[in-house]
């Protein structure tokens, strides 16, 4: 592995094509654009996370833009009807929220989303989101994999999307994490 360029910050989870065939090709800051370069401390990351998992780019490609007007929307059904009926009251603000997934900390980093709460999870613009956080209000967030740090999960239906498979997308982005 080639050592980071000394005016960037050391990515370990980044491999540097020491022969790039393309002007920029191989180089995150060109190839993530205005999403902006993931960065993690490899001492941060959670049991069954390597530094390889961590995706490239930090946002969201869709960024805040979840259009469910030609989304594929899971079904509500039973299993769902209790995912909704399980969740917990949040002492501090009084909101139902998820037993999958908790609200997110920090919200002011958010990008205000509009919430959506007639399905669990559905596929838009070709990937993931699964409801999360307070249910009753609608929040939602983009899912990932390798506990949020890993790639933004694709999707073209509904089916190949879930609420307890993946995690909320985690790495402090305006897309990241639980809101609406």
């Amino acid at each position: 592995e080639a050592p980071p360029r000394p005016h960037q910050p050391a990515r370990p989870h980044l491999r540097a094509d020491p022969h790039p065939t393309r002007h920029g090709e191989g180089d995150p800051v060109v190839e993530c654009g205005n999403l902006d370069v993931m960065t993690v401390d490899p001492a941060d990351l959670l049991a069954g996370v390597a530094p390889s998992d961590v995706r490239k780019c930090l946002d969201h490609p869709l960024g805040r833009n979840r259009h469910v007007k030609r989304a594929a929307l899971a079904p509500l059904d039973a299993v769902d009807v209790s995912f909704w009926n399980n969740s917990t009251v949040d002492a501090g603000t009084g909101a139902n929220t998820s037993p999958v997934e908790a609200r997110s900390d920090g919200l002011d980093a958010l990008d205000k989303r509009s919430c959506y709460k007639d399905a669990p999870y559905g596929c838009s613009g070709g990937y993931c989101w699964k409801a999360c956080g307070n249910t009753n209000k609608g929040e939602w967030c983009w899912t990932a994999a390798k506990a949020g740090l890993g790639a933004w999960i694709k999707c073209s239906k509904w089916q190949d999307c879930g609420t307890a498979t993946y995690a909320c997308g985690r790495g402090g982005c305006p897309a990241c994490g639980c809101a609406c």
